[in-house]
This record gives structure tokens, C-alpha cells and sequence, in this order.
């Protein structure tokens, strides 16, 4: 994981440095899929309707967990105090020189931290990181531990039709391939059951198309 999303970065300071490259994600089946750099740097892009959700109900210490290059650092820093982090070196380096003082390089799974959280968000479908079921059950578990007495965990999230789908894919820029890594998908039912079975309570509380906002509580 942290070798395609360090591989992401590169191309993004590429793009900073005025480089005109295409960044492409590449399936098991050999399709590639394009993955706009520019947008994550365009300050007038507007969030999605999803993304609002989340951030409107962000509130008190955030985690934001996936930061990337801190895309929503500026947003959420309006409703509380946010630490972001990240796997990729490479993005937590064009966040510090963005001006965000509060991110760090970490393996959620890895992660401490001395305060618990009020709202940890997984934005850009950031759940999937967990890439199968039972890593999944295990970032729960993490999350649950992180979280204040009254916090909550916000994620948006891919709707499918089974219980999970994994897919697994590599990072393509300037013919450099990054390594396989998987991404999970999860039916919102399943995982209202899953977050159920690891002492939590989940529910949807927005949808839009084949996407859905859950919150997840102690």
C-alpha cells in the first residue's frame, strides 16, 4: 500500500513542479483507470455530497486517517483540531510544505497516540485501506480504540450487491508500476453487522447513487 500511494505523491509534486504526466491506477485484468492529479490541488473544486456530510458533522479532535496530500485539512480544521496521517512519506512531505503542521507518516494499524479522538474520518473511500475481511475487522477494532468515549467514525463508502468485493490493483506513472495492493468494498448491511460484532454501533445516515455515508459509535 504505501508503495503505490508514495508512488501517487511523486506524481503529484511532479504536477506541482508543472509536469504534465498522467497518474493511472491498473487492474488484474489490465485496465486502467486515470486518476486526475490536478483536482486534488484545485481550491474551488467542490466536495461531493457525501463528502459535505462528513465534514459537517466533524467536530472536537479529527483524525483524518488517509490524509493524502491534506485535501481536507483546510475544511475540517474549521470544525476542530485535526492530526493527519498517512502511509506515503511522500504525501505527508507535500503537506508540511502545504503549510499543515499536524500530519505524521503512520501505519494505522501502528498508529498511537497519547489523545483519543472525537470524530475520525475516512474520506475518498479511505475504509477500503483495510484491503481484506479480516484486516478490516482488525481497523475497527483499531478505530474503536482510538476514539473518545462520545466519538464517532465517519467513512463514505462504495455500495455492492455481496457482502464485500476486493479489488486489487497497482499504481502506473511513466511506466513505472507500483506494487499490488487490495481495496475492499462493503455492503453497508454487512457492515453494520461487522462494526455489531466488534462492540459498535453503525448507520447509514446518508446515501447518494451507489454511495453511502456511515457512522460508527462506541
Amino acid at each position: 500500500m504505501r508503495g503505490a500511494f508514495d508512488l501517487f505523491g511523486k506524481a503529484a509534486i511532479a504536477y506541482l513542479h508543472g509536469e504534465v504526466s498522467t497518474f493511472y491506477f491498473e487492474d488484474k485484468k489490465g485496465d486502467t483507470y486515470e486518476q486526475s492529479l490536478s483536482c486534488y490541488f484545485d481550491k474551488n473544486k467542490p466536495f461531493t455530497r457525501l463528502e459535505r456530510k462528513i465534514l459537517s458533522l466533524s467536530k472536537g479532535r479529527i483524525l483524518d486517517l488517509g490524509c493524502g496530500i491534506g485535501s481536507f485539512i483546510p475544511e475540517l480544521a474549521k470544525r476542530g483540531k485535526v492530526q493527519g496521517i498517512d502511509i506515503s512519506p511522500t504525501m505527508i512531505r507535500i503537506c508540511k510544505n502545504r503549510g499543515f503542521k499536524e500530519v505524521e507518516v503512520a501505519d494505522i494499524f501502528k498508529f498511537k497516540s497519547q489523545n483519543k479522538f472525537d470524530t475520525i474520518v475516512l474520506l475518498d473511500e479511505n475504509m477500503g485501506l483495510a484491503g481484506t475481511l479480516n484486516k478490516t475487522k482488525k481497523l475497527l477494532r483499531k478505530l474503536s480504540h482510538l476514539l473518545a468515549p462520545e466519538g464517532q467514525i465517519l467513512a463514505n463508502i462504495e455500495e455492492v450487491k455481496g457482502d464485500y468485493s476486493i479489488w486489487e490493483a497497482r499504481a502506473l506513472w511513466k511506466n513505472v508500476r507500483g506494487p499490488w495492493f487490495k481495496w475492499i468494498k462493503i455492503n453497508s448491511k454487512f457492515l453494520i453487522r461487522l462494526c455489531k460484532e466488534q462492540g459498535l454501533s453503525a448507520e447509514v445516515i446518508q446515501r447518494d447513487g451507489p454511495r453511502y455515508v456511515i457512522r460508527i459509535r462506541k
